[in-house]
């Protein structure tokens, strides 16, 4: 599997907006890799709690005021 965006035999691409004769299979790849994606992310598992962005942001501040100082 490619984990980066390539080009594919001239065809697949960062395509915003097909052609009016491509738009059915535009949108129909689109639903199917959505429908894929809500899959994969449905059937991972999760053991971390969520993280609060006020408590990451002051973490990050710490750090940073301990390497750098203050």
């Amino acid at each position: 599997m490619c984990r980066n965006i390539r080009v594919l035999l001239n065809k697949v691409t960062g395509t915003l907006a097909p052609s009016k004769a491509n738009q059915a299979v535009f949108d129909r790849a689109v639903d199917d890799l959505a429908q894929l994606t809500r899959g994969l992310i449905d059937g991972m598992e999760v053991r971390a709690p969520p993280k609060n962005r006020d408590e990451e942001k002051a973490k990050a501040k710490a750090r940073s005021i301990k390497r750098f100082g203050g």
